[in-house]
């Protein structure tokens, strides 16, 4: 089915969505380790577009 070396697919799920995380599981994924969602928003996005950090 997939013709690439390594082939996967990533994605994000949230911590408290259990159904969701069973349901993965059912299908042999697994979550990835030394990995963490991070965000950049409001005024701290602001100060970075404008370079001020």
């Amino acid at each position: 089915m997939f013709d690439l070396p390594n082939p996967r697919i990533d994605w994000s799920v949230l911590d408290w969505n259990e159904t969701a995380l069973a349901f993965y599981r059912s299908i042999g994924a697994h979550p990835l380790s030394g990995w963490s969602g991070w965000r950049l928003d409001g005024d701290a996005l602001q100060r970075f577009g404008r370079h001020e950090v």
